[in-house]
Formats: structure tokens, sequence, C-alpha cells
């Protein structure tokens, strides 16, 4: 959706990183601007509604007889090309300068398409409701391009800027993660919530979703937490609970899970949890406090490919091409009552041939008898091979998964 308008900017060739929107998010950067006002995909057109506008006043009336789209925002005076109407339909096309109607025009529809020059900085497009169409595209230019679906637009927004860089929709997340709010007691061991007046949770159940990574928690004037994460049931998946761990704490989770986590003052004293402002975010740093900001809160879209209990010179299918994602994430596991486990991430554009000459390996260890290391290589798109597997004397199970990443 913005990531072709921001990538088309002029003068922009360096990307802008999560960390640097954050600066100018929280006014750490004073830049400049530049407004972004309803940046919109190639194609325009949103679809028909039930209804018609009035040709001398330009009313819409949802009553009206005929098919309509709603007013779509335009360039006066530049080319469109208006494509996937059936040929031979007679199509009425309207203008407005902002709420202002100005006049309308017909038009025969053609096979090729129709090239449009509006009159106005709006446009709507109404025909008769037994009118046939396939994929309608209204698009910039005079020729018809290829087909794509219609994208809400970007609405109205204002970013510090600077002339050299380069914006992609996905950046648009605030750093601090943690949205709710704080409530007296503490999640324990077992993810049951026990309610206690020295203590203030995030939740009194299952707290909110957080994918597989690396975060860091801190919480001012507090000294210590404890972190359980959860499934979508309830169940304890990692136990980080079972001793105080100093704020700010470091922590990575072992998959996708919901967190819970609890903090104090070293001396037990009573706390209002309305005094104190979590701040999770990703990565091993603890930085400045910056309010939560509800830009794009979309969780990253994982799938998981393969699970399986690895065994060396062995090919395991994947379920679905890694050619389908951008990232590969692989994560061993070393299974057991003590869950360690390790991973990689690959871009899959980096992958340039699927032989043993393009190997990765991961470890995982707890001591020098409890250890395991593997070391595979993608057999094509949709099969891991695992080369080898060494295990310590004690030996571990272990897992491979597989995720693919969007």
């Amino acid at each position: 959706m913005a990531r072709e308008f921001f990538k088309d900017l002029p003068n922009t060739t360096t990307p802008l990183t999560a960390s640097r929107l954050n600066g100018l998010l929280n006014g750490d950067e004073a830049l400049g601007s530049i407004v972004v006002d309803d940046v919109s995909g190639k194609n325009l057109f949103s679809g028909f509604r039930n209804g018609n506008y009035d040709s001398s006043t330009g009313a819409y009336n949802p009553s009206g007889n005929g098919i309509s789209t709603e007013r779509i925002p335009v360039q006066s005076g530049q080319a469109y090309h208006l494509t996937g109407i059936g040929s031979g339909q007679t199509i009425r096309i309207l203008y407005w300068n902002n709420s202002s109607y100005v006049t309308s025009e017909t038009k025969t529809t053609h096979t090729a398409g129709d090239t449009i020059t509006p009159q106005g900085n709006y446009l709507a497009i109404q025909t008769s409701s037994t009118a046939s169409y396939t994929n309608p595209q209204l698009e910039k230019g005079s020729t018809a391009t290829e087909y794509v679906e219609y994208k809400q637009p970007v609405k109205k927004t204002s970013i510090g800027v600077k002339e050299d860089t380069t914006f992609y929709a996905n950046d648009f997340k605030c750093k601090n993660l943690f949205a709710g709010i704080m409530y007296n007691g503490i999640i324990n061991q077992s993810g049951a919530y026990i309610t206690n007046n020295a203590r203030i949770t995030n939740t009194t159940a299952n707290g909110f979703f957080l994918p597989q990574g690396t975060y860091t928690l801190s919480i001012a004037d507090l000294d210590a937490c404890t972190i359980v994460i959860k499934n979508a049931s309830g169940t304890v998946i990692q136990d980080l609970a079972d001793s105080w761990k100093t704020l700010p704490f470091t922590f990575t989770t072992i998959q996708d899970g919901y967190i819970c986590f609890s903090a104090k003052k070293n001396n037990d004293a009573t706390l209002n949890p309305n005094d104190y402002a979590p701040q999770l975010e990703v990565g091993s740093e603890a930085t400045s406090y910056t309010p939560y900001k509800n830009f794009d809160n979309t969780p990253i879209i994982t799938q998981l490919l393969s699970d399986t209990t690895l065994t060396a010179s062995t090919s395991y299918a994947l379920s679905d091409a890694i050619t389908n994602y951008k990232y590969i994430m692989l994560v061993l596991t070393s299974g057991g009552s003590f869950e360690n486990a390790n991973r990689q991430y690959i871009p899959v554009e980096q992958i340039q041939g699927f032989s043993n000459l393009y190997r990765c390996a991961l470890s995982v260890f707890q001591s020098t008898s409890v250890y395991m290391f593997a070391d595979m290589y993608f057999a094509d798109a949709t099969h891991i091979y695992c080369n080898t597997v060494t295990r310590g004397t004690t030996g571990w199970a272990g897992h491979l998964k597989v995720y693919g990443i969007k």
C-alpha cells in the first residue's frame, strides 16, 4: 500500500530504520516534514455500490437506479485509464472540486479500456445495475497495466523526515509494545494469578500476544520482575518466574505466546499499579521510555513449516515452499524438562542454491555433557536436509522447528 509511494519519493535512497523512526516520532529529531494525504495503491477503483448521483447537482441517492462508486480523489487534468467494464456499456463520470460539484460526462466503454481526464480533484463512476464488469481498475496514465486489487488509502499524517530517507509501511511501529494497564498481584510459575499488594502485573489471565524473539522489559522505579509465557489455551510454555530478575531484564521467548509479567520493589513496599509505566521493546537494550502509540500493531505473520526430532542424514519435508516467504527461521530446541533453544534467521533471497554448499548450523548448550549441535541445508524449496547431529554424553532428543516469515 504505502510502500510503493514512499519508495517513489524524490531524493530518497536510504532506508529508515525502526530506531530512526522512533526518534522522529518522539520528537528527538526535528527534520522538517512531509504530508501523506490519502495515498493509494495503483488501483483507485474501490468497487460499486447501489445508488446513483444526480447529474445536475452531484447529490448521491442510495435508493437511485444503477450502481456507482464513492468519490475517488484524483488530480485534475491528469490522464487516468479505466479498464474492466464490459465493452459497449454506458457510464457516467461525475466531477467535483472538493465538495463543490462541477459537471459530468458520459462514455461508451471499450475492450481496451478508456482514458479519463478529470475536470476536478474528485470523480465518481456510475452505470446501469445490469452492466457487466470484471476486475475494474482506474489508474494513472493513458494505458492499461496489470490488474491489482484496490487497497485502502493511507490517511493524512505528517512525519518528520530527512530528504534522503526512504519510508516503508512496516516501519510505522512504536518501540514500546506495552499498551495495557497494570494490576495489583502476581502471575506465579504455574500461570495462576495471585492477589498481592506489593506486586503489580500486566494481567490477571493470559497477557498479550508476543511473537518469538528477544525483548527487554524496563519499569522505572521498580527493581525486579518475573515472566511467564503462555499459549493460547493459557498453559505456561516458558517459565522465567523461578526467581526475581533484575530490571531492566532481557529475555528470549522460545516460541510465539502470550506474555505475563510481574514486578516489585526490593523492599516489598505496597504498590499502586497506576504509578508505573512499563516499557517492553524489541532487542537487548533498555532505552528511554516512550508511551505506546498504535501506528501498526499487526503481528509478524509466521508459519510453522516443520517440527521434527532430528536424525543425521535425513531429509524433512516442509509444509510450504520457502520461496513463499521473506525469511526462514530455524529454531533448535533441546527438548526434555530443561527447555533450551537457539535460532537463526535466513533471508530467503540470500539462499543462493539448494545444495550442501549453503549450510546452516545451530547449537544448544547446558553443560559440557549436555549439549546438541546440528548442521543442515535446504535440499530444495520444500525440504531441509539434516547433515550431522552431535549430542552430549547424556543426549538430548532435540527438535528442529522451521518457520516461514512473511
